[in-house]
């Protein structure tokens, strides 16, 4: 009888923490399964916008020199153009 009942106490127990199982681990294996799955494709996507930004850096560093140099351009053509412009002024007023 002794037997009996510890087994009994064993395959209650057993069922108690099968129970515990079912009812709290199952929902939070699944709650982190989804968690994963969620951080996975934040990843995946965190890794295409680096590879894009990536890019546009490359592309930067090869388009900035060259419109660095055409902005310079453009100033000195200004200045130019101001210095006739001024000189214009000058014959004008003389005239």
């Amino acid at each position: 009888a002794l037997i009996g009942s510890l087994l009994f106490a064993s395959l209650a127990s057993m069922a108690a923490c099968g129970t515990a199982f079912i009812l709290v681990l199952a929902p939070a294996l699944q709650a982190v399964i989804r968690a994963s799955v969620a951080a996975e494709r934040a990843a995946a996507r965190a890794e295409m916008a680096m590879e894009e930004f990536e890019k546009l850096s490359v592309q930067t560093l090869d388009e900035l020199p060259r419109a660095l140099a055409e902005v310079e351009a453009a100033g000195k053509e200004w200045n130019e153009l101001g210095g006739e412009l001024r000189e214009l002024l000058q014959r004008v007023e003389r005239w």
